[in-house]
Protein backbone atom coordinates (compact mmCIF):
# COMPACT_ATOMS: atom_id res chain seq x y z
CA UNK A 1 0.00 0.00 0.00
CA UNK A 2 1.40 3.36 -1.04
CA UNK A 3 1.98 6.15 1.50
CA UNK A 4 -0.68 8.33 -0.14
CA UNK A 5 -3.24 5.52 0.05
CA UNK A 6 -2.37 4.90 3.70
CA UNK A 7 -3.03 8.55 4.56
CA UNK A 8 -6.31 8.56 2.60
CA UNK A 9 -7.44 5.41 4.41
CA UNK A 10 -6.51 6.77 7.83
CA UNK A 11 -8.26 10.05 7.03
CA UNK A 12 -11.47 8.23 6.01
CA UNK A 13 -11.41 6.09 9.15
CA UNK A 14 -10.96 9.17 11.37
CA UNK A 15 -13.76 11.02 9.59
CA UNK A 16 -16.06 7.98 9.91
CA UNK A 17 -15.38 7.67 13.64
CA UNK A 18 -15.96 11.40 14.11
CA UNK A 19 -19.28 11.35 12.21
CA UNK A 20 -20.57 8.36 14.18
CA UNK A 21 -19.48 9.82 17.52
CA UNK A 22 -21.23 13.13 16.83
CA UNK A 23 -24.49 11.94 15.24
CA UNK A 24 -25.40 9.34 17.87
CA UNK A 25 -26.14 12.21 20.25
CA UNK A 26 -28.76 13.70 17.91
CA UNK A 27 -32.21 12.61 19.10
CA UNK A 28 -33.70 12.00 15.66
CA UNK A 29 -37.37 12.14 14.73
CA UNK A 30 -40.36 11.50 16.99
CA UNK A 31 -40.10 7.82 15.97
CA UNK A 32 -37.25 7.56 18.47
CA UNK A 33 -39.84 7.94 21.24
CA UNK A 34 -41.57 4.82 19.92
CA UNK A 35 -38.30 2.87 19.74
CA UNK A 36 -37.34 3.74 23.33
CA UNK A 37 -40.88 2.91 24.46
CA UNK A 38 -40.76 -0.49 22.69
CA UNK A 39 -37.34 -1.26 24.15
CA UNK A 40 -38.51 -0.49 27.69
CA UNK A 41 -41.77 -2.46 27.35
CA UNK A 42 -40.13 -5.60 25.91
CA UNK A 43 -37.42 -5.41 28.58
CA UNK A 44 -40.10 -5.29 31.28
CA UNK A 45 -42.58 -7.86 29.95
CA UNK A 46 -40.32 -10.15 27.91
CA UNK A 47 -40.03 -10.63 24.17
CA UNK A 48 -43.38 -12.19 23.28
CA UNK A 49 -45.64 -10.53 25.85
CA UNK A 50 -43.85 -7.22 25.39
CA UNK A 51 -44.40 -7.45 21.63
CA UNK A 52 -48.11 -8.11 22.15
CA UNK A 53 -48.30 -5.21 24.60
CA UNK A 54 -46.61 -2.77 22.23
CA UNK A 55 -45.24 -3.94 18.89
CA UNK A 56 -44.60 -0.68 17.03
CA UNK A 57 -46.64 -2.17 14.15
CA UNK A 58 -43.33 -3.59 12.97
CA UNK A 59 -42.53 -7.30 12.46
CA UNK A 60 -41.19 -9.13 15.55
CA UNK A 61 -37.47 -9.17 14.79
CA UNK A 62 -37.27 -5.38 14.98
CA UNK A 63 -38.59 -5.64 18.54
CA UNK A 64 -36.08 -8.42 19.18
CA UNK A 65 -33.16 -6.17 18.15
CA UNK A 66 -34.57 -3.26 20.13
CA UNK A 67 -35.03 -5.59 23.15
CA UNK A 68 -31.35 -6.58 23.01
CA UNK A 69 -30.44 -2.91 22.71
CA UNK A 70 -32.56 -2.06 25.77
CA UNK A 71 -30.99 -4.82 27.83
CA UNK A 72 -27.43 -3.86 26.91
CA UNK A 73 -28.15 -0.14 27.26
CA UNK A 74 -30.16 -0.51 30.47
CA UNK A 75 -33.17 1.42 29.16
CA UNK A 76 -35.54 1.92 32.11
CA UNK A 77 -39.25 1.08 31.99
CA UNK A 78 -41.89 3.60 33.02
CA UNK A 79 -45.48 2.37 33.35
CA UNK A 80 -46.86 5.69 32.08
CA UNK A 81 -45.30 4.92 28.69
CA UNK A 82 -47.99 2.31 28.08
CA UNK A 83 -50.55 5.10 28.01
CA UNK A 84 -48.67 7.56 25.84
CA UNK A 85 -45.29 8.15 24.22
CA UNK A 86 -42.60 9.48 26.54
CA UNK A 87 -41.44 13.03 26.03
CA UNK A 88 -37.89 13.90 25.06
CA UNK A 89 -37.31 15.17 28.60
CA UNK A 90 -38.52 11.87 30.09
CA UNK A 91 -36.26 9.86 27.83
CA UNK A 92 -33.20 12.01 28.66
CA UNK A 93 -30.21 10.06 27.25
CA UNK A 94 -31.90 6.65 27.01
CA UNK A 95 -32.19 7.00 23.23
CA UNK A 96 -28.40 6.74 22.82
CA UNK A 97 -28.30 2.89 23.00
CA UNK A 98 -30.73 2.82 20.04
CA UNK A 99 -28.45 5.16 18.12
CA UNK A 100 -25.44 3.00 18.97
CA UNK A 101 -27.27 -0.05 17.61
CA UNK A 102 -27.88 1.84 14.36
CA UNK A 103 -24.18 2.72 14.21
CA UNK A 104 -23.37 -0.97 14.78
CA UNK A 105 -25.57 -2.11 11.88
CA UNK A 106 -24.13 0.58 9.62
CA UNK A 107 -20.60 -0.57 10.49
CA UNK A 108 -21.70 -4.19 9.90
CA UNK A 109 -23.04 -3.20 6.48
CA UNK A 110 -19.75 -1.47 5.68
CA UNK A 111 -17.82 -4.61 6.70
CA UNK A 112 -20.01 -6.75 4.42
CA UNK A 113 -19.32 -4.32 1.57
CA UNK A 114 -15.61 -4.57 2.32
CA UNK A 115 -15.69 -8.39 2.27
CA UNK A 116 -17.76 -8.47 -0.92
CA UNK A 117 -15.46 -6.12 -2.79
CA UNK A 118 -12.39 -8.00 -1.60
CA UNK A 119 -13.69 -11.47 -2.47
CA UNK A 120 -15.48 -10.78 -5.77
CA UNK A 121 -13.65 -7.83 -7.36
CA UNK A 122 -10.11 -8.65 -6.22
CA UNK A 123 -9.34 -5.00 -5.47
CA UNK A 124 -6.37 -3.87 -3.46
CA UNK A 125 -6.85 -3.44 0.27
CA UNK A 126 -6.56 0.34 0.02
CA UNK A 127 -9.22 0.59 -2.70
CA UNK A 128 -11.55 -1.77 -0.86
CA UNK A 129 -11.24 0.21 2.38
CA UNK A 130 -11.70 3.54 0.59
CA UNK A 131 -14.80 2.41 -1.32
CA UNK A 132 -16.32 0.77 1.74
CA UNK A 133 -15.84 3.85 3.91
CA UNK A 134 -17.14 6.19 1.22
CA UNK A 135 -20.30 4.10 1.10
CA UNK A 136 -20.51 4.05 4.91
CA UNK A 137 -20.32 7.85 4.88
CA UNK A 138 -23.01 8.27 2.20
CA UNK A 139 -24.99 11.40 3.09
CA UNK A 140 -28.37 9.67 2.71
CA UNK A 141 -27.34 6.70 4.88
CA UNK A 142 -25.99 9.03 7.57
CA UNK A 143 -29.16 11.15 7.49
CA UNK A 144 -31.66 8.29 7.70
CA UNK A 145 -29.68 6.20 10.19
CA UNK A 146 -27.41 8.18 12.48
CA UNK A 147 -29.08 11.59 12.28
CA UNK A 148 -32.82 10.85 12.19
CA UNK A 149 -32.67 7.42 13.82
CA UNK A 150 -34.78 5.27 11.49
CA UNK A 151 -34.19 1.55 12.05
CA UNK A 152 -34.33 0.55 8.35
CA UNK A 153 -30.59 -0.17 8.47
CA UNK A 154 -31.41 -3.26 10.56
CA UNK A 155 -32.58 -5.20 7.49
CA UNK A 156 -29.68 -4.22 5.20
CA UNK A 157 -27.10 -6.86 6.29
CA UNK A 158 -29.53 -9.79 5.83
CA UNK A 159 -30.69 -8.33 2.49
CA UNK A 160 -27.10 -8.06 1.25
CA UNK A 161 -26.38 -11.63 2.38
CA UNK A 162 -29.54 -12.85 0.62
CA UNK A 163 -28.49 -11.13 -2.60
CA UNK A 164 -24.98 -12.56 -2.33
CA UNK A 165 -26.17 -16.13 -1.83
CA UNK A 166 -28.71 -15.73 -4.62
CA UNK A 167 -25.95 -14.62 -7.00
CA UNK A 168 -24.01 -17.76 -6.00
CA UNK A 169 -27.07 -20.05 -6.46
CA UNK A 170 -27.32 -20.92 -2.77
CA UNK A 171 -31.10 -20.76 -2.92
CA UNK A 172 -31.84 -22.01 0.60
CA UNK A 173 -29.56 -19.43 2.19
CA UNK A 174 -30.96 -16.73 -0.10
CA UNK A 175 -34.43 -17.61 1.22
CA UNK A 176 -33.47 -17.71 4.91
CA UNK A 177 -31.71 -14.35 4.83
CA UNK A 178 -34.51 -12.80 2.79
CA UNK A 179 -37.06 -13.96 5.38
CA UNK A 180 -35.10 -12.10 8.04
CA UNK A 181 -35.44 -8.84 6.10
CA UNK A 182 -39.25 -8.72 6.12
CA UNK A 183 -39.37 -10.07 9.66
CA UNK A 184 -37.47 -6.91 10.65
CA UNK A 185 -39.41 -4.45 8.47
CA UNK A 186 -42.33 -5.30 6.23
CA UNK A 187 -41.28 -3.24 3.19
CA UNK A 188 -38.80 -5.81 1.70
CA UNK A 189 -41.62 -8.35 1.30
CA UNK A 190 -42.46 -6.42 -1.88
CA UNK A 191 -39.43 -8.23 -3.32
CA UNK A 192 -40.93 -11.71 -2.82
CA UNK A 193 -42.45 -11.91 -6.35
CA UNK A 194 -39.12 -10.71 -7.79
CA UNK A 195 -37.33 -13.53 -5.99
CA UNK A 196 -39.92 -16.13 -7.06
CA UNK A 197 -39.98 -15.07 -10.71
CA UNK A 198 -36.21 -15.46 -10.85
CA UNK A 199 -36.86 -19.20 -11.18
CA UNK A 200 -39.30 -18.76 -14.08
CA UNK A 201 -38.45 -18.09 -17.72
CA UNK A 202 -40.65 -17.81 -20.79
CA UNK A 203 -39.46 -18.30 -24.36
CA UNK A 204 -41.94 -16.34 -26.46
CA UNK A 205 -40.48 -17.56 -29.74
CA UNK A 206 -40.90 -21.25 -28.89
CA UNK A 207 -43.91 -20.77 -26.58
CA UNK A 208 -42.09 -22.53 -23.75
CA UNK A 209 -42.36 -21.96 -20.00
CA UNK A 210 -39.55 -23.23 -17.81
CA UNK A 211 -39.77 -23.36 -14.02
CA UNK A 212 -36.76 -24.43 -11.98
CA UNK A 213 -38.83 -26.38 -9.46
CA UNK A 214 -35.92 -27.69 -7.39
CA UNK A 215 -34.34 -24.27 -6.95
CA UNK A 216 -37.71 -22.56 -6.40
CA UNK A 217 -38.80 -25.05 -3.74
CA UNK A 218 -35.40 -24.78 -2.04
CA UNK A 219 -35.75 -20.99 -1.85
CA UNK A 220 -39.32 -21.23 -0.52
CA UNK A 221 -38.22 -23.81 2.03
CA UNK A 222 -35.56 -21.38 3.23
CA UNK A 223 -38.16 -18.62 3.65
CA UNK A 224 -40.59 -20.92 5.44
CA UNK A 225 -38.10 -22.49 7.87
CA UNK A 226 -37.25 -19.03 9.23
CA UNK A 227 -40.57 -17.18 9.01
CA UNK A 228 -43.12 -19.75 10.20
CA UNK A 229 -41.52 -20.52 13.60
CA UNK A 230 -41.07 -16.83 14.35
CA UNK A 231 -44.65 -16.00 13.31
CA UNK A 232 -45.94 -18.91 15.43
CA UNK A 233 -44.00 -17.84 18.52
CA UNK A 234 -45.07 -14.22 18.24
CA UNK A 235 -48.70 -15.12 17.40
CA UNK A 236 -50.14 -14.75 13.88
CA UNK A 237 -52.73 -12.32 15.26
CA UNK A 238 -50.00 -9.82 16.11
CA UNK A 239 -48.54 -10.14 12.61
CA UNK A 240 -52.01 -9.54 11.16
CA UNK A 241 -52.18 -6.26 13.09
CA UNK A 242 -49.10 -5.05 11.23
CA UNK A 243 -50.61 -5.82 7.84
CA UNK A 244 -53.90 -4.15 8.78
CA UNK A 245 -52.08 -1.06 10.06
CA UNK A 246 -49.97 -0.86 6.90
CA UNK A 247 -53.11 -1.11 4.77
CA UNK A 248 -54.76 1.62 6.87
CA UNK A 249 -52.00 4.02 5.86
CA UNK A 250 -53.29 3.69 2.30
CA UNK A 251 -56.23 5.95 3.07
CA UNK A 252 -53.80 8.87 2.96
CA UNK A 253 -52.30 10.06 -0.30
CA UNK A 254 -48.81 10.72 1.06
CA UNK A 255 -47.22 10.55 4.49
CA UNK A 256 -44.34 12.95 3.77
CA UNK A 257 -43.20 10.95 0.73
CA UNK A 258 -42.35 13.27 -2.14
CA UNK A 259 -43.98 11.14 -4.83
CA UNK A 260 -46.85 11.17 -7.31
CA UNK A 261 -49.61 11.02 -4.61
CA UNK A 262 -47.94 14.07 -3.03
CA UNK A 263 -48.64 15.97 -6.25
CA UNK A 264 -52.23 14.71 -6.33
CA UNK A 265 -52.62 15.79 -2.72
CA UNK A 266 -51.68 19.37 -3.55
CA UNK A 267 -53.79 19.48 -6.70
CA UNK A 268 -56.99 17.66 -5.75
CA UNK A 269 -57.13 16.69 -2.08
CA UNK A 270 -56.09 19.28 0.52
CA UNK A 271 -57.21 16.92 3.31
CA UNK A 272 -54.67 14.31 2.05
CA UNK A 273 -57.33 11.58 1.89
CA UNK A 274 -57.26 9.19 -1.06
CA UNK A 275 -60.62 8.60 -2.68
CA UNK A 276 -61.39 4.95 -3.56
CA UNK A 277 -61.00 5.78 -7.26
CA UNK A 278 -57.57 7.38 -6.85
CA UNK A 279 -56.45 4.61 -4.51
CA UNK A 280 -57.47 1.96 -7.04
CA UNK A 281 -55.91 3.86 -9.96
CA UNK A 282 -52.56 4.21 -8.21
CA UNK A 283 -52.55 0.51 -7.28
CA UNK A 284 -53.25 -0.38 -10.91
CA UNK A 285 -50.36 1.82 -12.07
CA UNK A 286 -48.04 0.19 -9.54
CA UNK A 287 -49.04 -3.32 -10.64
CA UNK A 288 -48.67 -2.40 -14.32
CA UNK A 289 -45.18 -0.97 -13.82
CA UNK A 290 -43.90 -3.73 -11.53
CA UNK A 291 -45.75 -6.48 -13.42
CA UNK A 292 -44.53 -5.56 -16.90
CA UNK A 293 -41.00 -5.13 -15.53
CA UNK A 294 -41.14 -8.67 -14.16
CA UNK A 295 -42.57 -9.90 -17.47
CA UNK A 296 -39.70 -8.25 -19.34
CA UNK A 297 -37.27 -10.04 -17.03
CA UNK A 298 -38.72 -13.54 -17.35
CA UNK A 299 -38.90 -13.27 -21.15
CA UNK A 300 -35.27 -12.17 -21.38
CA UNK A 301 -31.86 -13.09 -20.11
CA UNK A 302 -31.65 -14.03 -16.41
CA UNK A 303 -28.69 -12.25 -14.87
CA UNK A 304 -28.12 -10.77 -11.43
CA UNK A 305 -27.57 -7.37 -13.03
CA UNK A 306 -31.02 -7.42 -14.66
CA UNK A 307 -32.63 -8.92 -11.55
CA UNK A 308 -31.35 -6.04 -9.43
CA UNK A 309 -32.81 -3.57 -11.92
CA UNK A 310 -36.20 -5.28 -11.59
CA UNK A 311 -35.92 -5.18 -7.79
CA UNK A 312 -35.06 -1.46 -7.88
CA UNK A 313 -37.93 -0.56 -10.22
CA UNK A 314 -40.39 -2.62 -8.14
CA UNK A 315 -39.50 -1.00 -4.81
CA UNK A 316 -39.07 2.42 -6.40
CA UNK A 317 -42.52 2.23 -8.05
CA UNK A 318 -44.00 1.27 -4.67
CA UNK A 319 -42.58 4.49 -3.22
CA UNK A 320 -43.69 6.62 -6.17
CA UNK A 321 -47.24 5.31 -6.70
CA UNK A 322 -48.43 3.86 -3.38
CA UNK A 323 -50.80 5.82 -1.19
CA UNK A 324 -49.69 6.04 2.42
CA UNK A 325 -45.99 5.79 1.56
CA UNK A 326 -43.56 7.32 4.06
CA UNK A 327 -40.49 9.36 3.19
CA UNK A 328 -38.14 6.57 4.35
CA UNK A 329 -39.80 3.97 2.10
CA UNK A 330 -37.42 5.06 -0.67
CA UNK A 331 -34.63 3.49 1.37
CA UNK A 332 -35.15 -0.04 0.00
CA UNK A 333 -34.75 1.10 -3.62
CA UNK A 334 -31.71 3.12 -2.57
CA UNK A 335 -30.10 0.08 -0.87
CA UNK A 336 -30.73 -2.02 -3.98
CA UNK A 337 -29.11 0.68 -6.12
CA UNK A 338 -26.08 0.37 -3.86
CA UNK A 339 -26.11 -3.41 -4.42
CA UNK A 340 -26.25 -2.82 -8.19
CA UNK A 341 -23.35 -0.37 -7.96
CA UNK A 342 -21.30 -2.89 -5.97
CA UNK A 343 -22.16 -5.71 -8.37
CA UNK A 344 -21.34 -3.81 -11.57
CA UNK A 345 -19.58 -0.47 -11.30
CA UNK A 346 -20.56 1.17 -14.58
CA UNK A 347 -21.94 4.53 -15.68
CA UNK A 348 -25.57 3.50 -15.28
CA UNK A 349 -25.19 2.03 -11.77
CA UNK A 350 -23.08 4.96 -10.56
CA UNK A 351 -25.58 7.50 -11.86
CA UNK A 352 -28.55 5.63 -10.41
CA UNK A 353 -26.89 5.28 -6.99
CA UNK A 354 -26.02 9.00 -6.97
CA UNK A 355 -29.53 10.10 -7.97
CA UNK A 356 -31.25 7.92 -5.37
CA UNK A 357 -28.77 9.18 -2.77
CA UNK A 358 -29.86 12.75 -3.48
CA UNK A 359 -33.58 11.93 -3.62
CA UNK A 360 -33.52 9.98 -0.35
CA UNK A 361 -31.54 12.67 1.45
CA UNK A 362 -33.85 15.47 0.28
CA UNK A 363 -36.99 13.47 1.16
CA UNK A 364 -35.69 13.32 4.71
CA UNK A 365 -33.94 16.66 5.08
CA UNK A 366 -36.75 18.83 3.71
CA UNK A 367 -39.09 17.53 6.42
CA UNK A 368 -36.82 16.91 9.41
CA UNK A 369 -33.44 18.60 8.87
CA UNK A 370 -31.38 17.25 11.81
CA UNK A 371 -34.32 16.02 13.89
CA UNK A 372 -35.75 17.12 17.25
CA UNK A 373 -33.99 19.31 19.79
CA UNK A 374 -31.41 20.55 17.29
CA UNK A 375 -30.98 24.27 16.58
CA UNK A 376 -31.65 24.87 12.88
CA UNK A 377 -28.66 25.14 10.60
CA UNK A 378 -28.39 28.14 8.30
CA UNK A 379 -29.77 26.08 5.39
CA UNK A 380 -32.68 24.59 7.36
CA UNK A 381 -33.48 28.02 8.81
CA UNK A 382 -33.76 29.51 5.32
CA UNK A 383 -35.88 26.57 4.12
CA UNK A 384 -38.25 26.45 7.10
CA UNK A 385 -38.79 30.23 7.03
CA UNK A 386 -39.59 30.43 3.34
CA UNK A 387 -42.69 28.27 2.97
CA UNK A 388 -43.40 29.16 -0.66
CA UNK A 389 -39.88 28.12 -1.68
CA UNK A 390 -40.16 24.94 0.39
CA UNK A 391 -43.55 24.10 -1.16
CA UNK A 392 -42.19 24.62 -4.67
CA UNK A 393 -39.05 22.59 -3.95
CA UNK A 394 -41.06 19.65 -2.59
CA UNK A 395 -43.34 19.59 -5.63
CA UNK A 396 -40.42 19.81 -8.05
CA UNK A 397 -38.75 16.93 -6.22
CA UNK A 398 -41.96 14.87 -6.27
CA UNK A 399 -42.38 15.45 -10.01
CA UNK A 400 -38.70 14.76 -10.70
CA UNK A 401 -38.86 11.50 -8.72
CA UNK A 402 -41.89 10.33 -10.72
CA UNK A 403 -40.23 11.20 -14.04
CA UNK A 404 -37.00 9.48 -13.01
CA UNK A 405 -38.82 6.25 -12.17
CA UNK A 406 -40.67 6.28 -15.49
CA UNK A 407 -37.35 6.85 -17.26
CA UNK A 408 -35.84 3.83 -15.49
CA UNK A 409 -38.91 1.76 -16.30
CA UNK A 410 -39.00 2.56 -20.03
CA UNK A 411 -35.23 2.16 -20.32
CA UNK A 412 -35.45 -1.35 -18.86
CA UNK A 413 -38.48 -2.31 -20.95
CA UNK A 414 -36.66 -1.26 -24.13
CA UNK A 415 -33.40 -2.86 -22.94
CA UNK A 416 -31.34 0.33 -22.80
CA UNK A 417 -29.68 -0.35 -19.44
CA UNK A 418 -28.43 -3.90 -20.00
CA UNK A 419 -24.66 -3.33 -19.79
CA UNK A 420 -23.63 -6.68 -18.32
Amino acid sequence: MKIKQVFITIFLIVITIYIHSQTIFLFGTSDMKAFVRASAVTSEYGLVKGYATYNLYYPPLSSFIIWITGKLGNIKYDSTWLVDYPSVDQITTQYIPIKISLSFFLILTTILVFLYLKVTHKLTISKVISQSLFIGMNIAIIEITLVLGYIDIYFVPPLFLSLYFMSRDYDYLAGTWFALTFLIKLIPIILLPVYLFHYLSINLRNHQIKIQWNKLSTFIFGVVTISLPIIYVYNPTEITKIIVMSAYHGRYLSLNALNFPWILNNLFSPDNLASPAINLLLKIIFFIVSGTTLLRYITGKHTMYRWLQVAIITTYSYFVFSTGAHENHLFTAFVLSLALYLYTNNQFSRRLYSILTGLLFLNLFLFYQLGLNVPPTSISYIISNNQSTLFLLKNILAMGTTIHLLYLYTSFIFNKTNYD
